[in-house]
């Protein structure tokens, strides 16, 4: 059976870096249909991928005669090397045309954003699946290798470049979103050749400057079925917000998650290689953008399979 959408927008992470935004943002385009799930994880897990193409096109209310792309932005397609088998699962859709779009961050707050966003989400993948056998989910339990991996961002792009090409990914990152996300958003409509359009940028998504912990009576209500349906059906969602507010704690309560100077140091170290060749292939100014001279890092280091703890 013929697919009924041909072209794929996807933005693919990184994760904490304004995924949730940016998919807002271009999901308001006349011309592109957004997953009615932003992250639905078909290409990274097998059990996902098995529900087949059917399934995967039902969560896209795509019209062909005014749509262009269906859009969605799954950042576990770029988990490697906890995560994998992404491009075979794309590769066996080849009548499909894909486009990429890869927004980064400075690699040292994005690691402590996705710590403090794990601690949180106690059934979040990340913890179920990556990242199972720890016990300390804040820095005080170290800088998981999983964690440095996310932000080796030139190692992350290299399967896709191999295998799309260049030109069929859009690099960007936070910052430039925050400092001029109209420009940002343009050259990106540019990039999907559909025509432009002003979207409204002003709403920020994810940007609670405290992650913080439910406290158990409330996440066991919280899983009572009947009480979740009603209470996001009837309760705004400020109203809600206040709710969890009131009886919540800080994640800061359990832990510390924000870097030593020493534990920066030695990530720099560690992501020195990888930094360079984003700036050098990829024409990202990582000092411009997030203060990082490559050349004063003492040491080139490779990251190898074994668990990254900084001192």
């Amino acid at each position: 059976m013929e697919p009924r959408i041909q072209s794929y927008a996807i933005i693919i992470g990184a994760m904490k870096s304004g995924t949730t935004s940016l998919f807002e943002y271009l999901a308001q385009h006349p011309e592109i249909c957004p997953c009615a799930s932003k992250e639905p994880r078909f290409f990274a897990f097998e059990e996902v991928w098995r529900k087949g193409l059917s399934f995967y096109e039902g969560l896209f209310e795509f019209d062909n005669r005014r749509h262009k792309w269906a859009l969605e932005a799954s950042t576990y397609y770029t988990k490697r090397p906890a995560i994998d088998g992404v491009i075979e699962r794309m590769k066996q859709m080849p009548s499909a045309q894909f486009r990429f779009i890869y927004i980064m961050r400075h690699p040292l707050r994005r690691i402590e954003s996705q710590i403090r966003w794990t601690a949180y989400w106690k059934h979040d993948d990340e913890r179920l699946r990556l990242e199972r056998n720890r016990t300390d989910w804040s820095l005080n339990g170290g800088i998981s290798q999983h964690a440095v991996d996310l932000s080796r961002y030139a190692y992350q792009l290299e399967p896709y470049v191999d295998a799309f090409g260049r030109n069929s990914i859009y690099l960007t990152t936070l910052e430039q979103l925050q400092a001029d996300p109209g420009s940002i958003i343009s050259n990106i409509l540019e990039f999907l050749g559909v025509f432009p359009y002003q979207v409204d940028t002003r709403k920020k998504l994810n940007t609670r400057d405290e992650i913080r912990t439910s406290r158990r009576l409330f996440d066991r209500m919280r899983g009572i079925r009947a009480l979740k349906s009603a209470y996001q059906t009837f309760l705004p969602t400020n109203i809600r917000f206040k709710i969890w507010k009131a009886l919540s704690i800080p994640a800061s309560a359990y832990g510390r998650f924000t870097m030593t100077p020493q534990e920066e140091e030695a990530i720099l170290r560690e992501l020195k290689d990888d930094l360079s060749v984003l700036s050098e292939k990829y024409d990202i100014d990582v000092e411009g953008l997030w203060g990082i001279a490559l050349g004063q890092a003492k040491t080139s280091l490779r990251l190898k399979p074994t668990a990254f703890t900084a001192p």
